[in-house]
């Protein structure tokens, strides 16, 4: 399978055979046979180009550097004394040693072949590596980076952890199910735990001196007794857990089930579940910042979910692409950084940690559509097509203050900022409702005789322009007197406008006709009809550049057009585009997605991809307020409006209905 963003979504669990080798392509034709055909292989690269996907060169705005490690790496680990970074590399047999101050590679180790999980003791300074074909675990002296010892444990270890409370290391074997115990003073098994069947991760709670394995097929966690090296009790929990994260101070288990998509949380004091959150598609890594209580979760393979936990539960705060094939996390609070490791490019993203913003809730109402902002009262509107009404949120305190009835099914919204009036077009209803923005009061109600969709106002001259799909026109309402004074022909279907107040010039996306009429707002006269892609059904306007975007969502890609000429200059590919809207300052293009979770930010001058930032399903309205840097989009099916931090294109606030 293939999502959006051109990754792979598959390999809920890593191919090995029994003795802990990744299986050959001959091996695994047995299991692909007939179904592994040429016309699914071409399928798949027609959807790619179709899509106009981006290439692994995109970044997000969180990944600060890259790394370059040996050949798949598999697994890695943070000595947060030392602040190095060891990474196990399967196919090159090596460890890689990093310093994570300058993020420039210190060294490279041999060791036996396929290592594969890897842990850190920060007290002895000693790290474990796993290899699953010998079924060993290699010990390297961090101080000068030297093989001390090798110990045979069970058979083919996926997972090591660290007790540096009592210098014991754990080993999660896969095809033995059970756990090896390392007294670390002495490099010797001292005892063997059985679990679960299949075990893929492990953890442990030094303070309680409790482990923690997650047995991938049994779907459950086994908890051990690190003092009597029995177990204590067996936890189920969602499908396929794969990996664990500890909370040392909060005293949770963070749980990461891949088959199921959910993250469960167990309470270490209760060793019971207290609480469960969906997490993403496919979560293959967690860790958890021990500071700023976030985790972050490998996903799709390719980016990292960050997510809050607290007392209350688990929320989602954001995402950043973590790379190609993300494998495993690590976290070091010290620098602020997370690593994600890319198995599939050998290369690891360093991720600044410190940037992160929160989540918080708030109601609107019954199916949110389209969302405006007045920068000068901090206030902003969304329309509710189902409850025939407009939420207002103050901005700065992020309370809903009124909510305001309007017509049937209203849709756009459009401010005026110097009067202070909201501007509603309400689609079933034929009609523009228009509020008071100081008493948050209906003013009055404008009848019009087709259907409108969007709205754009003028500030500077007070016209109102209101494109109808019905008439296939855009209304023109003088805001002084709240008349109609104008019907201008467009194109087919024209479904939104924007307005340049400098140049007194609309421009209205008709999604009928495939293309962009230029209306020049003194005359009332089309200029010019720009020929655009299929079906634009979003357009931004850029004022400090007078360039144009559009979102052309047949199409699926974004056409650029120079104000200046009304010509278009360039496009870039995006699959299919829906609500749109550009920070003028910071010339950041937001676009909504159809079929996809997250919102894209795009730079406005190279038009590359810098950020996918998780949202939700049922993307629609974006606006913009360039004075906060902050972005709102409505999410339809969950009646909510998301606030996000442009600054570092992490989720910032979000408002949320019943």
């Amino acid at each position: 399978m293939i999502d959006t963003l051109g990754n792979a979504v598959n390999m809920r669990f890593p191919a090995l055979d029994l003795k802990g080798r990744h299986m050959s392509n001959s091996d695994t034709k047995k299991i692909c046979n007939r179904r592994c055909s040429i016309p699914v292989a071409l399928f798949i690269l027609a959807t790619l180009f179709i899509l106009g996907l981006p290439s692994q060169t995109v970044s997000a705005d969180h990944p600060i550097t890259t790394i370059a490690t040996g050949t798949e790496p598999r697994g890695m680990a943070v000595n947060k004394t030392t602040n190095r970074l060891y990474v196990a590399n399967y196919v090159s047999d090596d460890v890689t040693v990093i310093d994570g101050n300058t993020n420039s590679i210190i060294t490279t180790i041999a060791v036996n072949p396929t290592p594969y999980a890897i842990a850190a003791n920060t007290t002895t300074n000693r790290i474990y590596v796993t290899h699953t074909g010998s079924s060993s675990v290699t010990v390297i002296d961090g101080a000068n980076n030297t093989i001390i010892d090798t110990i045979n444990v069970g058979a083919v270890p996926v997972a090591v952890a660290v007790n540096e409370n009592t210098n014991t290391v754990y080993t999660a074997n896969r095809v033995s199910n059970d756990v090896s115990v390392i007294d670390g003073t002495i490099n010797m098994v001292v005892a063997t735990v059985p679990v679960g069947t299949a075990p893929a991760a492990i953890g442990v709670h030094a303070d309680s001196n409790k482990i923690y394995t997650a047995n991938f097929i049994s779907a459950d966690v086994t908890i051990i007794d690190g003092f009597t090296n029995t177990e204590l009790t067996t936890i189920a929990v969602g499908a396929g857990p794969t990996a664990i994260a500890v909370h040392d101070s909060d005293n949770r288990i963070y749980v990461a089930n891949a088959s199921d998509n959910t993250i469960t949380a167990i309470s270490s004091d209760s060793d019971t579940i207290v609480g469960s959150s969906i997490a993403c598609n496919d979560p293959r890594a967690i860790e958890i910042d021990q500071v700023t209580n976030r985790l972050y979760v490998a996903c799709f393979r390719s980016y990292v979910a960050i997510l809050k936990v607290d007392a209350l539960g688990i929320e989602k705060s954001g995402t950043v692409l973590g790379g190609e094939s993300v494998r495993a996390l690590a976290i070091n609070e010290n620098l602020n950084a997370a690593y994600a490791l890319n198995s599939n490019s050998n290369t690891i993203n360093v991720i600044a940690t410190d940037e992160d913003i929160l989540v918080a809730a708030y109601d609107v109402g019954s199916k949110p559509a389209l969302v405006g902002v007045n920068r000068v009262t901090n206030k902003t509107y969304v329309t509710n097509g189902r409850s025939d009404d407009v939420t207002v949120i103050d901005n700065v305190t992020g309370n809903t203050v009124s909510t305001i009835p309007v017509g049937d099914q209203p849709k756009g919204v459009g401010v005026n900022e110097l009067t202070n009036l909201v501007y509603v077009a309400n689609w079933r209803g034929r009609s523009v409702s228009v509020i008071d923005g100081a008493t948050d009061a209906l003013l009055t109600t404008i009848q019009l005789s087709g259907r409108p969709r969007g709205v754009a106002v003028n500030a500077a001259t007070n016209r109102i322009y209101v494109p109808s799909t019905s008439t296939n026109s855009i209304t023109v309402i003088d805001g002084t007197t709240n008349m109609v004074i104008d019907m201008i022909a467009t194109g087919d279907q024209p479904h939104e406008a924007v307005v340049n107040s400098e140049t007194n010039t609309i421009y209205v996306a008709n999604t009928g006709s495939d293309d962009v009429t230029v209306v020049d707002g003194d005359t009332h006269d089309v200029i010019a009809t720009v020929a655009v892609m299929s079906d634009p059904v979003g357009i931004a306007l850029n004022a400090a550049t007078n360039v144009i975007y559009i979102a052309n969502r047949g199409g699926n890609s974004v056409s650029v057009l120079d104000g200046n000429t009304n010509t278009v200059m360039d496009s870039f590919p995006v699959f299919q585009p829906n609500g749109i809207a550009i920070n003028p300052v910071t010339n950041r293009i937001y676009l909504n997605q159809i079929g996809t979770t997250y919102m894209s930010v795009f730079d406005g001058t190279t038009y590359e991809r810098i950020s996918t930032i998780e949202v939700g399903r049922s993307l629609k309205g974006v606006a913009v307020d360039e004075n906060t840097n902050d972005v709102f989009v409505v999410v339809v099916n969950r009646n909510e409006l998301v606030r996000i931090d442009g600054g570092d294109g992490v989720t910032g606030s979000a408002y949320l209905a019943e």
